[in-house]
């Protein structure tokens, strides 16, 4: 998170430099107009232009950077959420497999409970999805509610 605050710090900088450089750009491009009826716009223009290129070039790359941090910081909390429901799916059918042997509950009702539980593993994509849909306001409390209850959640 450090790493993407200074990069973002580095774009803002460039980004100002950069609206130097078009004011510049902008200034020089009228001045030419008004003092040569805008010819050889280009060779007046060019030092500006040659400033400008490379903060533009720098910007786009530390921009590319940025995403890719954001990238593998958003697959790292991923495997942290399918590993807090895989340790639930585990917990529960070692609860399970206790209880059957305690002769609490049947091998069969053992199982039902299980294959619930594991509903819930099996669509872990498709609940972060949903709930992702409701946090950007695409899907109601009570549709999120129906959909995590048919996802096993």
């Amino acid at each position: 998170m450090v790493q993407t605050s200074a990069i973002r710090s580095e774009i803002t900088s460039i980004e100002g430099q950069l609206n130097i450089g078009y004011q510049d750009i902008g200034k020089k491009y009228v001045e030419n107009l008004l003092e040569n009826q805008g010819q050889n716009v280009e060779t007046v223009l060019q030092e500006a232009l040659n400033r400008v290129e490379p903060l533009l070039e720098k910007k786009i790359e530390l921009e590319d950077e940025a995403i890719e941090i954001e990238k593998k910081l958003k697959d790292q909390i991923i495997i942290q959420e399918k590993a807090i429901f895989q340790k639930e799916y585990d917990q529960e059918k070692e609860k399970l497999e206790k209880a059957v042997k305690l002769d609490v509950i049947s091998e069969q009702e053992k199982e039902q409970k299980l294959a619930k539980a594991r509903l819930k593993l099996d669509n872990f994509d498709t609940i972060r999805k949903v709930k992702k849909q409701h946090e950007m306001g695409l899907i109601s409390k009570e549709e999120l509610k129906e959909k995590l209850a048919t996802l096993g959640a």
